[in-house]
């Protein structure tokens, strides 16, 4: 994976830690980090993996936390990614016109950061503003990356392709997740109480909480959903990916997971019985459609939505529950977005495909609902069952539909459209 450090995110820890109080720590450093010798055996146990003592322990202050929260973010993505990451997410309406993604990021991450694992140096750090008790569970959780990190390599998920952002999600959700089931073990082990044992999913859980957090966590609160959801999907969907696994299988399960099966898309976190299935997701190879765009344009990315991309696409417009139920028909797509800095133009063309005619019907005429709310008095220029077409004050948006395959493109101009169509239509084998 591109990220190299794994964090555990405050707002799990109070969703779970009733009475923890922030504060201050300055004499009960030494005592959390003997502490954590402690709690690293019972997370062992808990697991059953073999575990040692990270390299180096220690405490970071809220300045040195915000360091290390800007070189992560410029190494796993870089000015020039996080430029275009802006842009796509203000093309499809995610995010206001005058957002600042990687300032924005900055502060939510500083904010809400207890603790990080870093494989590459084998250190673990927490923060050192919170009290001992509400260090217990970041330690449990951090010390959980450490012990996985021994038994499974972690820095070998850095080398994903750079366009295949959604099965990377993927693996952070069993990573994230795991080590959440882990640290939700060791805080409800003097209850007797496992998780992986309960019926209702860990993420259920988690959102019934979230409202409750908006005066502790001011930065998550105001965030947009898409960073919000983005954030804590691998903790809520993935700790109910692998209760699932657990529950079905077992732990040694989950380290063969690890080895020989590791996931490969978010429906499969969402949806824990297409993994067992091994519901594949289907392939497309878009061409790089720059020169038939005209002079100036360039393509800036390429990459995979998967069924969380578009229920985050679609949530803001439609619900959640409607946006939920039209996306998990999902069964493979791949994204191109185009720009024309001279032109200050984006186009983005989306290739997807759906397990039947219904759930491509479904998606087909949520993602219209969603362009007619995205964009500011758009006007059909076409509108039928298999073509909606859209003029819109950046350009037009165009539906195709033909039989479990969708394209959408959006921000193309007429001259543009006729062969942008024909040429992704061709190069998907249609």
């Amino acid at each position: 994976m591109k990220k190299t450090t794994f964090l555990v995110i405050l707002f799990i820890i109070s969703a779970v830690t009733i009475s923890a109080q922030v504060g201050v720590v300055e004499t009960e450093q030494a005592t959390i980090l003997k502490a954590s010798e402690k709690i690293l055996k019972e997370v062992s146990q808990l697991r059953g993996l073999p575990a040692r003592n990270p390299e180096k322990s220690g405490f970071k202050s809220r300045k040195e936390l915000e360091t290390i929260v800007i070189r992560d973010l410029d190494e796993e993505r870089g000015p020039e990614q996080m430029a275009v990451q802006t842009k796509l997410l203000k093309l499809l309406g995610l995010i206001p016109k005058d957002y600042s993604l990687r300032d924005q990021l900055v502060k939510l991450l500083t904010e809400q950061i207890g603790g990080f694992y870093d494989p590459r140096t084998k250190e673990f750090y927490l923060v050192d503003w919170l009290d001992f008790e509400e260090q217990k569970p970041v330690i449990a959780h951090e010390l959980t990356h450490a012990m996985q990190d021994q038994n499974f390599d972690l820095r070998r998920f850095e080398k994903l392709p750079k366009d295949e952002s959604d099965k990377e999600l993927a693996i952070q959700a069993l990573i994230e997740g795991e080590a959440t089931v882990v640290m939700l073990n060791y805080i409800f082990k003097p209850q007797g109480l496992d998780v992986t044992k309960m019926r209702i999913p860990l993420s259920g859980l988690f959102e019934m909480t979230s409202a409750e957090n908006d005066n502790r966590f001011p930065e998550l609160a105001n965030a947009p959903s898409v960073i919000r959801e983005a954030l804590e999907f691998p903790y809520f969907y993935g700790a109910s990916f692998v209760q699932e696994l657990v529950h079905r299988k077992d732990w040694d399960y989950v380290s063969k997971v690890y080895t020989t099966d590791l996931p490969e898309s978010t429906e499969q976190i969402m949806h824990p019985e297409k993994f067992f299935a091994r519901e594949t997701p289907t392939k497309f190879q878009l061409k790089d459609s720059s020169s038939l765009l005209g002079k100036g344009w360039k393509r800036t990315d390429l990459d995979i939505n998967g069924e969380f991309g578009f229920y985050l696409i679609l949530t803001d417009f439609i619900g959640k529950k409607q946006a939920k139920e039209a996306a998990e028909g999902w069964g493979g797509d791949q994204y191109a977005f185009y720009e024309n800095e001279a032109k200050g133009g984006a186009i983005l063309v989306q290739m997807t495909n759906w397990d039947d005619e219904d759930e491509a019907k479904e998606f087909f005429e949520a993602y219209s609902e969603r362009t007619l709310k995205r964009y500011e008095q758009p006007q059909a220029k076409k509108d039928t069952e298999v073509l909606k077409l859209y003029q819109t004050k950046t350009g037009l948006v165009v539906l195709e539909r033909r039989g479990k395959d969708i394209l959408i493109i959006e921000g193309v101009q007429p001259e543009q459209l006729t062969k942008l169509q024909a040429e992704v239509w061709k190069a998907a084998g249609k």
